[in-house]
């Protein structure tokens, strides 16, 4: 391997800090949101909302719909008999009687807006029949100026609760969002330690190994170091058999290792694509049961709102 271990050792040390100081971030975002003063306002469902309806009749008979009293009629020509027949007397049959209109020649404008004018209970008939109207008027204006502002107001609540539920949605999806970056960020450390602990123990053996390439190995067990006051031809060539030696033992270990700590990063990659995979198939489901119950929610605000016309047009 080219690079040495105490070079990745300080690569991972640096990446294990950058990873500490976003999660700093993100704990001091997590902290602003979950801190900040929301409105005190009650989502509660519309449905169960003590809202005005409109089922107002403008009639003066509005509470008698169904009971409708009838009064009976009799024809002016129906013979009613006065006697009974136990009496023994006849009813006399009446005659009808033929009325002969005289035609009448037509009054003029003038002389017919005279006559109004001077007929004083004419004029105060007209006068309270005006007033009933003016009166009756000014009643069906101030209901509609009432039902108009009711809706107003019932519009902007609806608004003002819409744009409140966005917020909070919105402010829930942020938080969610910094918490699972938190949780990514919080196992990627945790991998960064394990992975610094396993190069911090091999720098270590590194370094003692190192340390016995500038001696000259025994054959014989125990291995003995030694160094010679001045150097001959053999200990020169033992002296490099045993640099290279441990070259190669420390080559070999240092690829060991690397290949362990591939195995770690491997390992959290596989977890990270499954968890990915189980969240996905999650929304696809949450997708699923909310169209669902978007369609029956449909479903049931067109039932209200037949029967709702249905009450209006009995109203």
């Amino acid at each position: 391997m080219s690079k040495p271990i105490a070079d990745f050792f300080l690569d991972l040390e640096s990446e294990y800090n950058c990873i500490q100081k976003s999660l700093i971030d993100i704990n001091d975002n997590i902290k602003k949101i979950t801190g900040k003063e929301i409105r005190n306002r009650k989502f509660d469902d519309k449905r169960n909302r003590n809202r005005p309806r409109f089922r107002e009749s403008f009639a003066p008979n509005h509470g008698r719909r169904f009971g409708v009293t009838r009064k009976r009629t009799y024809n002016d020509n129906d013979e009613v008999d006065d006697y009974s027949d136990d009496e023994g007397i006849t009813s006399k049959k009446s005659l009808q009687s033929q009325v002969v209109t005289t035609l009448q020649e037509p009054k003029e404008r003038d002389q017919v807006l005279k006559e109004q004018k001077d007929d004083k209970k004419l004029l105060s008939r007209n006068k309270r029949m005006l007033g009933h109207l003016m009166g009756t008027l000014e009643k069906f204006r101030s209901e509609e100026s009432k039902r108009k502002d009711v809706q107003k107001r019932v519009e902007i609540e609806e608004r003002l609760d819409q744009a409140a539920e966005e917020e909070r949605e919105a402010v829930k999806k942020e938080q969610e969002k910094l918490y699972q970056e938190r949780q990514l960020k919080m196992k990627k450390m945790k991998c960064l330690e394990q992975k610094l602990q396993i190069a911090e123990i091999h720098q270590e053996w590194e370094k003692s190994q190192q340390f016995k390439k500038d001696f000259i190995e025994t054959k014989n067990k125990p291995n003995i170091f030694w160094m010679p006051v001045q150097h001959n031809t053999e200990t020169l060539k033992r002296l490099q058999e045993t640099k290279d030696k441990y070259r190669i033992v420390i080559a070999e270990k240092r690829a060991k290792v690397l290949k362990e700590l591939s195995d770690i990063d491997d390992l959290f990659q596989l977890k990270q694509n499954e968890k990915v995979d189980d969240a996905q198939k999650n929304n696809q489901e949450n997708e699923k049961n909310g169209h669902e119950i978007s369609m029956i929610e449909n479903f049931s605000n067109q039932t209200n709102n037949i029967a709702t016309n249905d009450d209006r047009h009995l109203l």
